[in-house]
């Protein structure tokens, strides 16, 4: 078995630099992979599924399914990422005006309330995956993951709000002293 692939979420995000083509179908490869152990999970439970299954339900072999996951649960790890990222775009896209507080309250409205940045099926499948993690330590440890990365994507994001861009607030060695 090899080791997997980085999920999408451990690599930094560059707007400037876009994806290969062969990148790009990795990327879409792994989504299509965790949808299918997305659904599976909510249908049949996650001790019911096997990487076997996900991987017929993806229209994979299961050889190729371990090149891109060593276990059934980190399987939704892209789904986990993708939902951290639609929440940090979002507070990005806040109107610069909104206070921080506000701002993060803008990335709620519009990455947690079904049918406005989610759909409804999305939703409840995200709800289901998250409360697994409850319950199974490997999909918590994939869960725990996901979530530090995406802390360090959202707190870029809001240094930037705080900083407005301007690199010197952001680094106090670089700002000029007061002295």
């Amino acid at each position: 078995m090899s080791s997997p692939t980085p999920a999408p979420d451990s690599r930094p995000v560059s707007p400037s630099a876009p994806l290969s083509l062969t990148e790009r179908r990795k990327a879409e490869t792994r989504m299509e992979i965790a949808r299918a152990a997305a659904g599976l999970f909510a249908r049949h439970g996650l001790r019911a599924t096997r990487a076997e299954d996900i991987a017929q339900r993806a229209g994979i072999a299961p050889r190729t399914f371990y090149r891109y996951f060593a276990t059934k649960e980190e399987a939704v790890a892209p789904l986990y990422a993708a939902g951290a990222q639609r929440w940090a775009d979002a507070v990005r896209a806040a109107p610069p005006a909104l206070s921080v507080p506000e701002a993060l309250e803008h990335g709620v409205r519009h990455t947690l309330t079904p049918g406005v940045g989610v759909s409804t099926h999305s939703w409840t499948w995200a709800r289901t995956l998250i409360g697994m993690a409850e319950s199974s330590p490997g999909l918590r440890k994939v869960w725990a993951e996901v979530c530090q990365a995406s802390e360090r994507t959202l707190g870029e994001v809001l240094l930037e709000r705080v900083t407005h861009g301007d690199p010197a607030l952001a680094d106090p060695a670089a700002a000029p002293s007061a002295t």
